[in-house]
């Protein structure tokens, strides 16, 4: 429907168009609900999350058997592709790498910029950045919400945290959430 169509692909137009439509197709009783601003928003939220946890972590896995620094950094670990598949690792191999695959999905760059799925120029603490892990947060029905990435180099001297986690937002509260809770 999407892609023959142009239907949406996500968001709230996803659950009161494409579904609508699909079900009328084949036939499948289907009546979605109206749905209000605050719920349109979390559920666009939801899905620009989802997107970018499938992006990064589409990078990891692709590039698994390549010597590349977003890959070794996370074989060091002693990380296997079975683990980076589960809890949905990802990396970034660069900046417009990340920018380009975000905008192919349909996130423009004032939105990913506002809800903070991409990093302004001028942040101290990056999350999408070349050289950190960054771990996908989902809450307990495996929906990805948030980010923390990790420096793979540290000394603790230097400018900077060595973990950066998302702000707070409509689908995540930090002090509500536990990593990993969702497996």
């Amino acid at each position: 429907a999407n892609l023959i169509e142009g239907m949406p692909l996500h968001g709230a137009e996803f659950y009161t168009i494409t579904l609508k439509s699909l079900a009328d197709r084949f036939n499948i009783p289907y009546n979605p609900k109206e749905l209000d601003e605050s719920t349109k928003d979390k559920l666009q939220l939801m899905a620009a999350f989802r997107d970018a946890s499938d992006v990064l972590n589409e990078f990891v896995i692709r590039d698994w058997n390549n010597d590349v620094e977003h890959i070794n950094i996370i074989k060091t670990r002693g990380i296997n592709l079975d683990t980076v598949k589960e809890f949905r690792i990802g990396a970034i191999p660069s900046k417009q790498a990340y920018l380009d695959a975000m905008t192919k999905r349909g996130w423009s760059l004032s939105y990913l910029r506002t809800n903070e799925l991409i990093d302004d120029i001028d942040k101290k603490d990056k999350i999408f950045e070349v050289g950190k892990i960054i771990l996908t947060v989902c809450d307990k029905n495996n929906n990805p919400i948030a980010f923390v990435s990790r420096k793979h180099v540290w000394s603790g001297k230097e400018d900077g945290a060595k973990y950066v986690n998302s702000c707070s937002s409509i689908i995540y509260k930090k002090a509500e959430t536990l990593y990993g809770y969702n497996l």
